[in-house]
This record gives structure tokens, sequence and C-alpha cells, in this order.
């Protein structure tokens, strides 16, 4: 589900078939992609509870929260990922997920991503 950049150079996830339907979090990745950082943070909290522990709605959760300069919500999306990240069955995809969360949270925490040990003593 991860795939297109965008202009920020960051990677971000592209919604599958099943995911532009009543509920699906298409909405909010449009709502993103527009600017509309406010707008997709409401209409991901509008999602079921079980939906918003999910790996990709968590993550761009604390994408859009970031954006909207809600550091609190950001960090709180960001660590829901870390949290969530080891059940998912692809390696490459939890690492990759598990670097850009961790990557954010270093950003919000201290201006910079500095992946050094997550890449050499992770990987």
């Amino acid at each position: 589900m991860i795939g297109k950049s965008s202009q920020l150079g960051m990677s971000q996830a592209v919604p599958s078939s099943a995911d532009q339907g009543a509920g699906g979090t298409a909405a909010a990745w449009e709502a993103y992609s527009a600017g509309d950082f406010a707008g997709a943070v409401r209409l991901l909290k509008a999602l079921p509870e079980h939906r918003q522990a999910e790996v990709e709605v968590a993550f761009l959760c604390g994408l859009a929260s970031s954006r909207a300069g809600d550091k609190t919500a950001a960090r709180a999306g960001f660590l829901t990922v870390l949290q969530s990240v080891e059940h998912l069955e692809d390696p490459t995809r939890r690492t990759m997920l598990r670097r850009l969360a961790r990557g954010h949270l270093n950003r919000l925490d201290h201006g910079t991503w500095d992946l050094e040990p997550e890449t050499w003593e992770r990987a």
C-alpha cells in the first residue's frame, strides 16, 4: 500500500481499491494531498476506533497532524505505528514504516531525522 512520493520527498501511502469506499482513507489522502491537513485528521478521527489503530491510518494521522501543527497528535500517531508495525508480515514494509515513524518522531523531538542508530542497529 505504500508507494508514490509526495512533493516533500516523503513516502506516501496510495489507497487500495478496497479503501475507496465509505469508511476508507482515500478521502483523507485526498485532503492531505490538497493541503487540507486538519480536514484529513477530521476524516481519520471519524473512522471507527479499530481502524484508527491500523498502521497506515495511524501513519497518515501522524503526518497530517504534524503538518497541521499538532505535535501531540502527530507523536501519538507515529507511536501507534511503532507499536503496531511489528505485527506486519512483510519485513520490508515493517522496516520501512518503522524507520519512517522513527524519523518523524526524531524530527518532532529533535528537529532532525537522525536515523543512523535505526539503520545500523536494526538492519
